[in-house]
């Protein structure tokens, strides 16, 4: 995978969610998206059209800063890219942690009782202009809707709330990015990453049933069944995977993967439960078997939170 896409992909992407998190969602559509004129946004309804798209940015915009400067946060992870076969778009896959605020009227976010959690999807389109990724069609939904949580008072949000402009300093605008130098071993902890992120991305949607054996070796996947096998009677459940690390050896046939994992696993229809650890993975290719295969898989689990309630 090219270094150009994987990373201008996701400057785009992390670009988005600065944006909206610091109140300057009505420079999203300039900033960040294709300049032709059929984009689109989808969290709750579809917004279609340049105009309409600029429109509904700067509804939240005022939205967000009569509500305290904040309504909704999205934690992404697992994040997954699909180059397409013209190499001037691609589909962006993140599954995220979102919190919102429910308020019962405008006023201060300390007014607020509860944090509403729910795990949910980006699926969105990106296309290259000018050497740039944009978005070009932003899509999120909800997968599983959490009991809310109660807020405590915060000193430094509440100083926030006051000044939220004054919050964060946002970097330059979005750049293109060459792939001139990039090292082999580079390009390939690129690769890497997106193919265990594939992995967890296909397991996200699609459940344990989505789970090729091809991947793994025999004892990686018996490692994989093990962490990842629903209980009896319950679907699967949801990995959030963050923060991953990549070691290519110099003969590009060996490389080792760290990352940080919270395994969101269904006790029943009412009740998940959250897990936290890391996964260490080793992978290995040969020249008869050029993509890379995960030979030996460990799940360190070190914390168990109280289950949560699914509302939805």
């Amino acid at each position: 995978m090219k270094a150009s896409a994987y990373y201008g992909i996701q400057f785009a992407q992390s670009r988005y969610l600065l944006l909206w998190q610091c109140n300057r969602q009505k420079s999203i559509v300039e900033d960040v998206f294709d300049p032709s004129e059929e984009i689109s946004v989808q969290y709750d309804v579809l917004v279609s059209g340049r105009e309409n798209v600029q429109r509904y940015f700067e509804i939240a915009e005022r939205d967000q800063i009569a509500n305290g400067g904040f309504i909704r946060n999205d934690a992404a992870s697992s994040q997954f890219i699909t180059i397409l076969a013209d190499g001037q778009e691609a589909i962006g896959n993140w599954t995220t942690l979102t919190g919102i605020i429910e308020v019962p009227q405008y006023g201060n976010v300390s007014e607020a009782k509860t944090l509403r959690y729910c795990l949910g999807r980006f699926n969105n389109k990106f296309k290259l202009n000018e050497g740039i990724w944009r978005l070009a069609t932003l899509h999120w939904e909800p997968i599983i809707e959490i009991e809310g949580w109660k807020l405590a008072k915060d000193q430094s949000l509440e100083k926030y709330c006051q000044e939220p402009k004054n919050w964060l300093e946002i970097p330059s605008r979005l750049q293109p990015i060459s792939d001139d130098g990039v090292s082999h071993k580079t390009a390939e902890s690129l690769l890497i990453r997106n193919t265990v992120m594939s992995f967890c991305h296909h397991f996200n949607c699609f459940g344990i049933s989505s789970i090729n054996p091809e991947w793994f070796s025999k004892a990686a996947m018996q490692s994989v069944m093990e962490m990842l096998k629903p209980l009896s009677g319950c679907k699967s459940g949801i990995v959030l995977a963050t923060s991953p690390i990549v070691t290519v050896e110099d003969n590009l046939s060996q490389a080792r993967l760290f990352m940080s994992v919270t395994h969101l696993k269904r006790l029943d229809d009412s009740k998940i439960e959250h897990q936290r650890g890391s996964v260490s993975i080793e992978l290995i290719k040969s020249e008869s078997e050029p993509s890379w295969k995960i030979d030996k898989f460990d799940w360190y689990r070190y914390a168990t939170l109280d289950p949560w309630t699914i509302t939805g």
